[in-house]
């Protein structure tokens, strides 16, 4: 269950530099950007994230920015450095944010990554369970658990096993907090990937990220972490519009995104597919 792209867009590399020296001094130019800004990202949360649990301090916004700029970058390497900064603290805050890393991380893992990536979700869902024992009616946390495990699915095997414990822990944390609107994106999600005939489909996920979308619109912009999931709920409205041939809709809800974050590697690229998407 992804919460981005999933594989390396290799064909691009290739594209530019079919056009000669120039195109190889712009590729190394490219290069060379991304490399200091992904070097600027790491240094950065190395220095902010100095303490020794998040309950020692709390989540500064310097830090905050310094989190979505890795998810912006969709860089694993980066997310993953910021994860390792934070300590195996039993506090509730994190083991939120450990978890919260790893299901960023495998959801930009490839299919020859699987091992990896089951072994992040192992981890996330154990560490997510750990937290609910302290508080079982934490709705951030069940939310963040039903998609780790929504994610943990591989085949029909493991949905008829694992499709239900991810229903519940969404289907609870709605209950507690129906206007979160990240409980709102995962649930999105969690329908998307779900057969109608087992209680998901694609209308109830549209119309969930809709609310998901009107719910962080109204979001009180100074509540503090977690704040994540504007960018993401927008991604994946989009692609249900693009899905269902309304192009110019899914294209204005990009715009949107891309207005919130201007440099969002997903959501470039979707608004890219989109755009280069061979006439029917």
């Amino acid at each position: 269950m992804p919460n981005g792209p999933i594989a390396a867009q290799s064909g691009a590399g290739r594209d530019v530099l079919g056009v000669g020296l120039p195109g190889r001094a712009l590729v190394i130019i490219m290069s060379f950007m991304v490399e200091q800004r992904s070097a600027l990202i790491t240094t950065t949360c190395c220095l902010l994230l100095g303490f020794t649990t998040l309950a020692d301090a709390e989540v500064s916004q310097a830090v905050v920015d310094s989190i979505s700029a890795a998810v912006s970058q969709g860089s694993v390497d980066d997310l993953t450095t910021i994860r390792n900064q934070v300590s195996a603290g039993d506090d509730a805050e994190s083991i939120y944010l450990r978890a919260y890393f790893d299901w960023r991380i495998a959801g930009l893992l490839d299919d020859s990554q699987k091992k990896q990536r089951k072994a992040i979700l192992k981890d996330a869902r154990r560490e997510l369970s750990r937290a609910l024992e302290n508080n079982p009616e934490d709705a951030e946390v069940l939310a963040l658990r039903g998609s780790v495990i929504g994610q943990s699915i591989t085949g029909a095997f493991s949905g008829m096993r694992l499709g239900p414990k991810a229903s519940r822990d969404l289907d609870n944390a709605f209950e507690l907090a129906p206007a979160n609107p990240r409980v709102a994106l995962l649930r999105g999600i969690n329908f998307y990937f779900t057969p109608a005939a087992f209680g998901g489909g694609k209308d109830k996920a549209e119309s969930e990220f809709a609310r998901a979308r009107a719910l962080f619109a109204d979001a009180d912009s100074d509540s503090g972490w977690p704040d994540w999931g504007q960018v993401d709920v927008l991604a994946w409205l989009g692609q249900m519009l693009a899905e269902q041939g309304k192009s110019e809709e899914a294209a204005a809800i990009y715009d949107e995104a891309l207005r919130l974050d201007s440099d969002h590697h997903w959501i470039l690229q979707l608004k890219s597919a989109l755009v280069n998407k061979p006439a029917t």
